[in-house]
C-alpha cells in the first residue's frame, strides 16, 4: 500500500498509516518546509512599478441582524 498520499488531510491518513496524527502533522509541516525551501530559491525579487488597487475593510451594516430581526 502507498502511504505518501499528498492528497490526503492528515486526520483521515492517521487511519491508514501506523503513526499517530502529531507525528503525521511533523511529516507534513517537513514536507512543506522543503517545498517551499526549492520554490524559494529560484524567486526573482520583484522589479519596476507595482499597482495596488483601492480596497476597503471594516464598517457595520445599520439594523438589527439574525434570528430577531424584524421584517424579515
Amino acid at each position: 500500500m502507498d502511504y505518501f498520499c499528498l492528497g490526503v488531510p492528515a486526520y483521515r491518513l492517521r487511519f491508514q498509516v501506523p503513526y499517530s496524527q502529531p507525528t503525521i502533522l511533523r511529516w507534513f509541516r517537513n514536507l512543506r518546509e522543503v517545498i517551499y525551501q526549492d520554490i524559494i530559491k529560484d524567486l526573482k525579487p520583484l522589479s519596476g512599478e507595482i499597482e495596488i488597487d483601492e480596497t476597503m475593510f471594516g464598517g457595520r451594516r445599520p439594523g438589527k441582524r439574525g434570528w430577531g430581526a424584524t421584517g424579515k
